[in-house]
């Protein structure tokens, strides 16, 4: 049986690199002997970084041939975890992942999507298209009720495969990570406070600055460490450094999923703009604070789950993709 996973993979992004590596050998779990080949979209620059897996081959996620060739060679489409369909940042990555799935199914292939987080949709067209996928899918899973809940109110006619599941992250901790924890000299008795945070024309500059002087953990009594989740986050640190006039810390190691954990649980706090971040704090048992710039991280608070429930709900996943496929 051949599987081809489909998600934001490749772009340095620790959260959608956890969904990715849980993918992969839950996959390899679930279906055991059954697994021929796992072929994964990436970004083309980074697929000559990868180590090599058995049985997974990564290939360029923008080369239109690469993508028919693959697609009619597979046995089961697999859209992987996220927030891939919304068109808040970008119309043309919504189209990119929605133009592939639908190739998949017009193929008559296996599409599986799994855990997503629906939204935002500012445009009706999208989100009318959007129904149509998810009712011509095999299976459907949502990460939160939220998501679920679009299809209450937007879609009247039920779409049968449709679960409510968990983000696919939760399962990090059952696998056996190897990597060693980043080279951190950690200063005695000092609260470590975790920063996670990230450009967002949600939330301006001016108010994250204004949120970080009014946090009663930034001063500096506390050793302040500032990581990166995406390359890009190091924008925030430079001004913040700038402007808050403490001494935090930037996180330079290149991180995996595996030692991030790692680190989060040596942190007393973590204040989280990102989704990931939140996910991994609660896996880790370490207390959080969220900033929300999206849907996703109200979803989040407000999602009233344990963390018992979320770690079951991310295995059905794959006890149902065992089912329809």
């Amino acid at each position: 049986m051949k599987f081809l996973i489909l998600g934001y993979f490749g772009f340095d992004n620790i959260g959608d690199e956890a969904i990715l590596s849980v993918l992969i050998n839950e996959i390899k779990r679930v279906f055991d002997k059954k697994v021929f080949d796992i072929i994964v979209f990436d970004n083309a620059k980074k697929i000559k970084k990868r180590k090599n897996i058995e049985k997974v081959k990564f290939v360029p996620r923008y080369s239109p041939l690469v993508i028919l060739q693959n697609i009619i060679k597979t046995d089961v489409f697999v859209l992987g975890g996220g927030s891939l369909f919304q068109d808040k940042t970008s119309k043309r990555s919504f189209y990119y992942y929605l133009i592939i799935v639908l190739l998949a199914i017009i193929l008559r292939k296996k599409v599986c999507i799994l855990a997503q987080g629906i939204g935002p949709l500012r445009y009706y067209i999208n989100k009318k298209l959007l129904c149509y996928i998810f009712h011509r899918a095999s299976l459907v899973t949502v990460r939160d009720p939220f998501s679920l809940s679009f299809f209450d109110k937007f879609n009247r006619k039920p779409i049968s495969n449709l679960f409510l599941t968990a983000d696919l992250a939760y399962l990090l901790d059952k696998q056996n990570h190897k990597d060693s924890l980043p080279n951190i000299v950690w200063p005695q008795n000092k609260k470590r406070i975790g920063l996670i945070l990230r450009e967002s024309s949600s939330v301006s500059y001016t108010e994250l600055l204004d949120k970080m002087k009014e946090n009663i953990h930034i001063n500096k009594d506390h050793y302040i460490l500032f990581i990166p989740m995406q390359p890009q986050d190091k924008n925030i640190y430079y001004k913040l450094q700038k402007d808050l006039s403490l001494p935090i810390v930037l996180l330079e190691d290149d991180l995996t999923p595996g030692n991030f954990l790692k680190l989060l649980k040596k942190l007393d706090i973590v204040i989280s703009m990102r989704l990931h971040g939140l996910i991994f704090s609660k896996i880790a048992n370490t207390k959080y604070e969220a900033i929300s710039y999206d849907p996703k991280i109200d979803y989040f608070i407000k999602d009233s789950r344990t963390l018992e429930q979320l770690k079951n709900s991310a295995s059905e996943n794959f006890s149902l993709l065992e089912k329809y496929i």
